[in-house]
């Protein structure tokens, strides 16, 4: 996530927070804490992120078995028809 993305998300939380939270003190530790949060948040995205790519992968591989599966059973019964008719 950039840095103009995540300075966003923060006035997000500050005004999700009220106006309580824009007292630099406070600012500061909840900064702290949203900034470990964030990380682990990131790694959880990340992590789903590989995931998902994972799983796409899988799926292309099934599409592409299936493909070849289709393409085998319309070869068998050309084969079929052509023994047929001979």
């Amino acid at each position: 996530m950039s840095r103009d993305r995540l300075n966003e998300f923060r006035a997000d939380v500050q005004r999700a927070n009220g106006p309580g939270y824009s007292n630099p003190n406070e600012m500061e530790m909840g900064s702290m804490k949203n900034d470990s949060n964030l990380a682990g948040f990131y790694e959880e995205v990340r992590q789903v992120e590989y995931h998902i790519g994972s799983t796409q992968q899988k799926v292309d591989q099934i599409d592409r078995l299936n493909q070849r599966t289709l393409q085998a059973v319309g070869e068998d019964q050309t084969n079929r028809c052509r023994e047929e008719r001979d």
